[in-house]
């Protein structure tokens, strides 16, 4: 799970509907991973999709409602505020070991996005935005 692994959308997907089918056999860990997965692909909507498949009662649990906030935080690109909610993801130790070792996946994700919206940008707020403290970061990144 150190996100050097394909993701493969359709099997997580399949996974959820499953669990629709069988709810008395859902864990919620296993979907918390999913989602986190799903996150993972930012920019990309597949957390949306499969948002609509996991029941309100789990969205609402921890730590599946942290990776729903740190999407929500996403896509409104409120990137600051994401790391916050990043940094304090919970969960069992294959969340929290995905988490750290995708941080780079993520500020290469949210790069992406800046340099897709503007044409110039201050280095400190893309520095800001990507959770680094130096030039030097990004330059390496």
């Amino acid at each position: 799970a150190s996100g050097e692994a394909p993701y493969f959308m359709d099997a997580n997907r399949s996974l959820l509907k499953l669990y629709q089918f069988y709810p008395q056999n859902l864990k919620e860990d296993k979907v918390a991973i999913i989602l986190l997965l799903a996150l993972l692909q930012y920019p990309s909507t597949d957390l949306l999709a499969l948002r609509y498949l996991v029941p309100e009662r789990v969205q609402k649990a921890e730590p599946c409602h942290s990776i729903l906030a740190c999407s929500a935080l996403l896509d409104s690109c409120k990137f600051t505020e994401f790391w916050t909610a990043y940094s304090g993801l919970e969960g069992n130790d294959t969340i929290k070991a995905l988490s750290t070792s995708s941080k780079e996946k993520m500020q290469r994700a949210i790069l992406e996005v800046l340099a897709l919206t503007y044409r110039t940008a201050s280095v400190s707020k893309v520095l800001e935005a990507l959770n680094m403290s130096s030039a030097a970061d990004l330059a390496k990144l």
